[in-house]
């Protein structure tokens, strides 16, 4: 099961891959700064233990975009990553790196190479333990004859830039284990190289730190156009590349084009509705090989947490586990619909809610038209995905008359139209959930729909449940 965002490209064993890019990725050029064709690394050729590192690849990165290779140990991630950096040479086939055919240059050019075209992030940091950081970052530097003076500006900037300037006359071995790795990537950018590699550069670090280092990753994507080629295996960074090469036994079995990373790229608004990213596309890229069976049966808890938490107003704890359990077994439909209305309907003693009669009818009509609605909206999706107008249409027509039938005001058919559009825009996962509540609030005049703040409130807390339990459905 793919993320919504990812289109694939199926690859066979042999020939060139096809190579495609996502339209109007504006920051992207056209001309590939890294070309791999039909290369091959062999280890101990015509022996019985001989090993293909690399079987075949054939790859093509333009300047500018974000890549991952991904795959598990020893699929040959790290080992293609080392030929673009000009660590290996390629047994079989060619590899050029901005017009440089690097299996040719001499070991002058190479070091030239390294210096100029690449910088290096790796999981370990590399720094070494007896200079100081501002000596580790401008090592670089010297190799390049840069005088003193000038690298120690240049590596100060780069420390202040990721915010341990404060460290510079420390050893590394007294920093925590983000803070080197900050120290590692302003290492390998104090040449200015167009390329950055990243092996595994977050494999070392808790929580926080990687996001810090991610993060770095993709501002120095965005805005400053470096080329980012990173390895990983965890599904989680998934959402930061523009393609994702997916590795195994040495070959590249798949190719998936990230759609949400246009966005990203793209202009600031639609139409007058801003953007950002979605919420549930790195769970749909972390577990691709989930059938929606399993990813229902995973989702549906937390679907039912976020459900019970819609409805609720005064309740204790236990109370709250109750229906939390309860409406997880709708969700999963092991219960019918009578008998969630008398779990909410009966007392506390007897294993219930404690609900009066007419909250429970309530409750659970409410949890029955939301689910519905939601199994609704995913049984029309592939009418997005394959642009069918009218089934798009049907879609967001139902949805609006779920929004609006507990909405006192009146709307005009402008307004109606308005809000066709923004819950198209939240289909598609064009704008977030609070993006969509401020364009409902925002006055007509001004480029939204003119709904006063508290439907506004109630209309995009709706439509988010709906939007919640489409998904594993």
């Amino acid at each position: 099961m793919n993320s919504p965002f990812l289109t694939t490209i199926d690859l066979k064993n042999t020939g060139t891959p096809p190579v495609d890019l996502p339209d109007d990725q504006n920051e992207i050029e056209e001309k590939p700064i890294i070309r791999i064709k039909d290369l091959s690394v062999i280890y101990f050729a015509g022996k019985n233990n001989e090993s293909r590192a690399l079987d075949g690849i054939n790859l093509e990165i333009y300047s500018g975009e974000y890549i991952i290779f991904f795959g598990p140990s020893g699929s040959g991630k790290s080992t293609l990553l080392n030929i673009i950096a000009g660590l290996e040479i390629p047994t079989v086939g060619k590899i050029f790196v901005d017009g440089q055919n690097l299996a040719h240059l001499s070991s002058n050019d190479l070091n030239n190479f390294h210096r100029k075209k690449t910088g290096m992030v790796f999981q370990t940091y590399n720094l070494i333990p007896s200079l100081s950081v501002l000596d580790n970052v401008i090592l670089p530097q010297i190799f390049k004859r840069v005088r003193s003076q000038e690298r120690k500006k240049n590596g100060r900037i780069l420390l202040k830039k990721f915010n341990v300037d404060s460290f510079e006359n420390r050893l590394p071995q007294d920093l925590s284990g983000g803070q080197q790795q900050r120290v590692g990537i302003a290492r390998a950018l104090i040449n200015d190289p167009p390329i950055l590699l990243s092996d595994e550069a977050t494999g070392n670090l808790d929580s926080e730190a990687a996001q810090n280092v991610l993060e770095i990753f993709n501002s120095l994507n965005l805005h400053e156009k470096k080329t980012v080629v990173a390895v990983t295996h965890n599904p989680e960074q998934l959402f930061y590349a523009d393609r994702i090469v997916y590795m195994k036994d040495g070959k590249i079995i798949k190719i998936e084009i990230n759609e949400q990373r246009k966005i990203i790229r793209g202009e600031n608004e639609y139409g007058g509705i801003k953007k950002e990213r979605t919420e549930l596309d790195l769970l749909l890229q972390a577990y691709p090989d989930l059938s929606s069976m399993q990813l229902q049966v995973m989702m549906a808890p937390f679907k039912a947490k976020m459900l019970v938490a819609y409805l609720l107003s005064n309740f204790d704890y236990r109370e709250i586990e109750i229906m939390e359990a309860a409406v997880t077994r709708r969700l999963l439909k092991t219960i019918s619909q009578e008998e969630l209305f008398e779990i909410f309907d009966s007392s506390i003693e007897s294993g219930g809610v404690g609900l009066n009669k007419n909250t429970a009818l309530k409750f659970s009509a409410l949890v029955e038209e939301v689910a519905v609605k939601a199994d609704f909206i995913q049984e029309e999706a592939y009418g997005v995905r394959e642009n069918k107008k009218s089934s798009f249409e049907r879609t967001i027509d139902e949805v609006r008359k779920s929004l609006l039938e507990e909405y006192n005001g009146e709307l005009s058919l402008s307004q109606v139209a308005a809000l066709n559009k923004g819950i198209e825009y939240r289909l598609l996962s064009k704008i977030g959930k609070n993006e969509f509540q401020e364009y409902l609030d925002r006055p007509f005049e001004n480029g939204g729909v003119g709904m006063n703040k508290r439907s506004a409130r109630n209309i995009s807390r709706k439509f988010e449940v709906m939007m919640l339990l489409k998904f594993g459905r």
